[in-house]
């Protein structure tokens, strides 16, 4: 058997695609540029695949059924650019896409294939900024001989602010920036509606999404903000950082926060990062006496439940909560033993009131399952074999990968989770007999 796989680059443990895939998910969504990607039909694939994620996202007709004019575009290079190289054959695409999107700054990026052949991919973006003195920008990727997903991501980021920003000399300590959102996901603007709405109540407005849809021109805004808040603790302080580096601009450590705990604790860090003085107790009071209401008054299916989670070792703070909030019953917790990320890229999972059994096989999790016989079971997305042929009654339903953000979107999942326990004819989930919830 081949090992090519085991090849890739591990950053921080994890083997996740490529750096090709992380730069398009960041550069495709700033606005007003176009990205030619200088590589074969296969790796063009990644990108029309964000394309058609971020029309999605945004729910834009398509005209006439087709697609519209894409700010993306590729080389396509085939065998005898392979063969004989590609420099060519990238010139004769930079200028006709040049012509195609007058104005608009173009981004190149080279896949591996590229690297491995040897294109001067650099030299002739020069070469040709030069020549239609226009912006011709490239950025040095190279597939999977420079790293994984997350390494394209950070190196994006990076290279976007090294390029573009510049100190501001007017900034703002009531603007923030919001930083490396996962911008190709749909849940990303549910999540920006909360945390603006949270920073409302403090007194504070968001400056940029750095860098979702964020239009090219608006780049310099960036460094005008008083605070950086990172959308993810793992993958975005690295972002963060080198704007501290760079700029001297100040960031949290938190990402984004999952349940009332957590978003306390982010509000705290963001008025202690700027002295600023809130009555926090009187507002998370007040969303957690919202929630409790909304939860009675929409009727509440997991009121004395037995529930089992079975997890990968991920934060479950946000998830215990919610759990005691609607008065279910948590018998066990079960942790998976993993071998997709290792301890580092993992948050602490957190503390429980009531028994957690660690670094199980699916097998063991299996039997431990079957002898409590709950009434719910909620699985990771992690878990690579569900659990199937328990007793009668079984209910699974899947932790969320990304957890939802602040109290309204434990609010969203209350009422997804409760039509779902409903209806659960849904195409997916198991269900023999519910008579109980009838």
């Amino acid at each position: 058997m081949s090992e090519t796989k085991y090849c890739i680059p591990c950053i921080k443990g994890s083997r996740l695609s490529c750096t090709l895939v992380g730069a398009l998910s960041v550069l495709l969504n700033l606005r007003d540029t176009v990205v030619l990607l200088h590589g074969t039909p296969g790796c063009a694939h990644y990108g029309m695949k964000f394309c058609q994620q971020m029309l999605m996202r945004k729910q834009e007709l398509l005209p006439d059924f087709g697609l519209p004019n894409i700010r993306f575009t590729s080389t396509g290079m085939t065998e005898n650019e392979l063969i004989f190289g590609g420099e060519e054959k990238l010139s004769r695409k930079i200028s006709e896409t040049l012509e195609q999107f007058p104005g608009r700054p173009l981004l190149v990026i080279p896949s591996c294939t590229v690297e491995v052949i040897g294109d001067d991919v650099s030299g002739v973006c020069d070469a040709m900024a030069e020549e239609t003195r226009r912006q011709v920008i490239y950025f040095n990727m190279g597939g999977f001989l420079k790293g994984d997903h997350y390494e394209g991501i950070n190196t994006a980021y990076l290279d976007v602010i090294d390029r573009f920003l510049a100190p501001s000399s007017a900034v703002d300590s009531g603007l923030v920036n919001l930083v490396a959102e996962p911008g190709i996901m749909p849940i990303a603007d549910f999540d920006y509606w909360e945390i603006r709405r949270l920073l409302q109540k403090i007194g504070l407005r968001i400056n940029t999404r750095f860098i979702v849809d964020l239009p090219f021109e608006d780049l310099p805004k960036v460094t005008r903000a008083g605070l950086n808040l990172p959308a993810a603790r793992n993958q975005s302080l690295a972002v963060c950082s080198h704007l501290h580096e760079r700029f001297g601009m100040p960031y949290i450590s938190q990402g984004f926060p999952s349940g009332f705990k957590d978003t306390r604790e982010w509000l705290d860090a963001i008025l202690t990062s700027l002295g600023m003085k809130v009555d926090l107790n009187g507002i998370m009071e007040k969303e957690k006496r919202f929630f409790v209401e909304e939860v009675e008054r929409l009727g509440n299916p997991f009121k004395g439940l037995r529930v089992i989670v079975n997890a990968a070792p991920v934060h479950l703070g946000w998830l215990m909560e919610f759990l005691d909030l609607v008065q279910a019953d948590l018998v066990e917790v079960n942790l998976l033993n993993t071998r997709y990320f290792e301890a580092d890229f993992l948050d602490d999972p957190g503390t429980f009131s009531c028994p957690v059994n660690k670094g199980l096989g699916p097998e063991e999790m299996l039997a431990r399952n079957c002898d409590q016989k709950a009434d719910l079971y909620l699985q990771s997305f992690f878990h690579q074999a569900p659990l199937p042929h328990l007793q009668p009654g079984l209910l699974v339903k899947e932790v969320p990968l990304h957890p939802p953000v602040g109290p309204r979107g434990m609010l969203d999942l209350f009422a997804d989770w409760s039509r779902w326990m409903r209806f659960t004819g849904v195409e997916g989930w198991r269900h023999e007999s519910l008579e109980r919830l009838a």
